[in-house]
């Protein structure tokens, strides 16, 4: 468990896929009989403290794993601390417009109209640092489309 933390810890480590890791191990380790199940084994406590260590060694404060119970979980927490430090955000998530609403993952937000005269431009509202802003729909629409 330990060796697959020092290959994703590695620089280009966390592009790996789980399974091109454990293959890589498997070659290293042939009387381990390593397979890709090793990711959602359950840690035990002394390799979860080890994995711990490790991670905060190279990383520092902000190479915090706990509350990770499988390799898997410390391989998402560490793809999400390279993204916040490097900035870097990915979201999977599925945008939905209809004629009335706009659905982001599972929130629903209704379309509102705003404008004056003949310019009237479909919005839909989001809260913000605790105020609300709109957002058009069709520059939206445009923005997930190219």
């Amino acid at each position: 468990s330990l060796d697959a933390v020092k290959l994703l810890l590695l620089k280009g480590g966390l592009k790996k896929t789980q399974k091109s890791i454990a293959d890589e191990l498997a070659l290293k380790y042939p009387q381990h009989g390593v397979s890709a199940r090793m990711w959602q084994r359950v840690l035990p406590p002394y390799e979860w403290k080890a994995i711990q260590t490790r991670v905060r060694g190279d990383l520092g404060e902000k190479g915090d794993v706990r509350g990770c119970k499988t390799l898997s979980d410390v391989r998402k927490k560490l793809i999400s601390i390279q993204q916040e430090s490097s900035g870097q955000r990915i979201f999977n998530v599925k945008v939905t417009i209809t004629s009335d609403v706009v659905m982001i993952g599972k929130s629903v937000y209704p379309i509102e109209y705003k404008g004056s005269g003949k310019y009237k431009y479909r919005i839909i509202r989001i809260a913000v640092s605790d105020k609300r802003q709109g957002i058009r729909v069709d520059a939206l629409d445009q923005f997930l489309t190219h």
